[in-house]
């Protein structure tokens, strides 16, 4: 007799999961509206008409202005390009040499996983490293 061998294939996940950071310093926290906006916007400048086809849900908003995105899992990749390519710098406007000491204005990238609990869990080590409170779920 042969044993049997079991097969299982593990298919294309159908999510990818954000972990995003609103970084504009001069705005109250965000709420699901103004998160919306600039995901769009971010999707429309970058991408074009195509950009606006990709789904973006908020699943989760913390008061210190992080959330938690789910995009299909095949969109990701541009998802992830067209919030890095909308980042801008608040640049000064009578001193250009201080650009890199500007706050970032945009959506930041903290995370990304293919399955929500790896960034959940990911953050929280983040926390627990930085010492910082993250709005609890």
């Amino acid at each position: 007799m042969s044993p049997q061998v079991l097969r299982e294939a593990i298919n294309t996940p159908e999510f990818t999961y954000f972990h995003l950071e609103w970084q504009k310093s001069h705005l109250a926290v965000p709420d699901a509206r103004a998160w919306q906006q600039r995901i769009t916007y971010a999707l429309q400048q970058a991408l074009g008409i195509s950009g606006m086809a990709i789904s973006a849900e908020i699943l989760h908003i913390t008061p210190d202005s992080h959330a938690y995105i789910r995009v299909p899992g095949r969109d990701g990749p541009r998802f992830w390009a067209a919030l890095a390519a909308t980042a801008e710098i608040e640049a000064p406007v009578m001193a250009p040499a201080l650009v890199l000491d500007s706050p970032k204005k945009g959506l930041r990238v903290l995370g990304v996983s293919d399955y929500l609990m790896g960034l959940l869990h990911r953050s929280r080590s983040v926390e627990d490293q930085y010492n910082v409170e993250m709005g609890k779920p």
